[in-house]
């Protein structure tokens, strides 16, 4: 198994972000904010450079998983199942509930809060719709990121390993972005490890998007995290702490309700060494490269040899095309192992259905393909069995 261009195309994607991120940053102090600080984030400048900074990232992202990896967007998984519908609908109202009613438990006994100055509500009553949009922009990026692009260039991996690596990236980019402390920490790392199992157990990239959504929604109107009271009603702030404890009490409800809705959960070799991608079914990125060098033709055999990036041993398997259509008679189950960066395959001819030569009126092409290493395979290899015309006598 070979990680390395699967650890570069994840690089390539977090600079990108760390890049923009940085850009905004810069643009956000000059008109007065700060984005380490939730309150710093609240002004319409501060949101609108956000918002715009998360497109950005968002339409990068979405061409290196179009040109770099070489997939389709459907590859995010861009559809709800029955099941998908259900548990995002429990678990979208169940977050601003439960985050009620533990903060009414933590703020017992302590006096009400005043109302905030009418002026004041107006002023955050303009700003929910904004905020609320620029919300959704980034629930949609990061997952997009984190969850989507992340999960897919480790799809190699199993369950286990892509909810360590995936969280790990997530709770370490965000300390770039935000004022760091252990509660914090403890959030983001139960955040993770929620939004990551949602993903990987239904396979849609909009399973998380909606439950990030209902997340941040919650921790702005709910717990008032900007400071601003911009929701309707009393408010209802926390301490960071109280904020750590919800969310880790949250996430193993979450992780029940998932467990109940997805019973492919409670397999054996959900969080085994079986790969996620075999387990649901998605495309994994390629791993390496492929390619067919030279094919030499004798009285006896042909002889088929290329190069590739894929690690020692790996089975080459090859397909023969006579004019565009696969040849029955050509071996495309044997194996060519590789050794040392390279491969070889030699084909008797003359033997059982094999032509005792290649008719030299007919168009070939011989393409390799690794075994088990899904999209791994070469360019066609057009060869000219007739070779060059004689010299025209002078």
């Amino acid at each position: 198994m070979n990680l390395v261009p699967s650890a570069l195309y994840i690089s390539v994607g977090i600079l990108a972000y760390l890049l923009v991120a940085l850009a905004a940053t810069g643009l956000v102090r000059k008109t007065g904010g700060n984005l380490s600080e939730m309150a710093g984030r609240t002004s319409s400048s501060s949101l609108l450079i956000g918002g715009a900074a998360n497109v950005v990232v968002l339409a990068i992202v979405l061409l290196l998983i179009a040109y770099l990896d070489r997939l389709s967007f459907t590859a995010l998984g861009l559809t709800l199942s029955g099941h998908d519908s259900f548990f995002v609908l429990i678990a979208a109202v169940a977050t601003p509930l439960l985050a009620m009613g533990f903060a009414r438990w933590r703020q017992r006994g302590q006096p009400p809060k005043a109302a905030n100055p009418p002026s004041a509500k107006a002023r955050g009553s303009g700003q929910l719709i904004v905020g609320a949009l620029v919300l959704l922009v980034v629930a949609v990026q990061e997952e997009v990121l984190y969850r989507g692009y992340i999960t897919l260039n480790l799809a190699q991996l199993s369950v286990g390993w892509i909810l360590v690596v995936s969280t790990g990236i997530f709770v370490v980019i965000h300390f770039f972005t935000n004022r760091v402390g252990l509660y914090q920490i403890v959030s983001w790392t139960a955040s993770g490890l929620v939004l990551a199992a949602a993903y990987l157990a239904s396979g849609s990239i909009w399973v998380p998007i909606l439950l990030h959504l209902a997340t941040d929604l919650t921790n702005v109107l709910v717990f008032d995290i900007t400071g601003q009271q911009t929701a309707p009603g009393e408010g209802t702030r926390i301490s960071g702490r109280d904020r750590a404890v919800f969310r880790v009490v949250y996430g193993v409800l979450i992780l029940l309700l998932l467990t109940a809705v997805y019973p492919a959960i409670r397999t054996p070799t959900f969080f085994g060494n079986r790969s996620w991608a075999s387990e649901v079914g998605q495309p994994s990125v390629p791993v390496g490269n492929l390619s067919v060098t030279g094919v030499q033709i004798s009285r006896a055999q042909v002889q088929v040899s290329g190069q590739t990036t894929l690690p020692q041993g790996v089975c080459i398997r090859t397909q023969l095309a006579v004019d565009d259509r696969l040849a029955p008679w050509w071996p495309s189950d044997r194996c060519a192992n590789t050794s040392a960066g390279r491969w070889e395959l030699v084909v008797d001819l003359g033997q059982g259905d094999a032509p005792a030569e290649f008719d030299r009126d007919r168009t070939y092409a011989v393409r390799a393909l690794a075994d088990g290493e899904p999209g791994v395979e070469s360019q066609p290899f057009v060869f000219d069995v007739a070779g060059p015309p004689p010299p025209t006598p002078e």
